[in-house]
């Protein structure tokens, strides 16, 4: 890691969380907010995985319910994020 970055770095990421991990509040909206951000992460790499087969796929009717599984990912996408 270059070294002007060490020191940002240190502070940033090397917090000690000792004191916060006794505050029972605070650890609820963390692994909540670590929640959802990897529900969003699973359905967005869902998404790409559809738009790539969407994108080889010749057949119509696979095309349409490939469109479809989007759309409906895409909505729980929406969802999740404006919880």
């Amino acid at each position: 890691m270059p070294a002007e970055l060490k020191e940002a770095f240190d502070k940033l990421y090397l917090v000690d969380f000792a004191e916060l991990v006794e505050d029972k509040t605070w650890v609820k909206r963390e692994l909540a907010n670590t929640e959802k951000q990897l529900r969003s992460l699973v359905l967005k790499e869902e998404l790409k995985s559809l738009a790539e087969k969407l994108k080889v796929e010749d057949d119509e009717k696979k095309s349409e319910k490939i469109r479809e599984k989007i759309r409906g990912t895409g909505r729980k996408l929406t969802e999740e994020e404006s919880k």
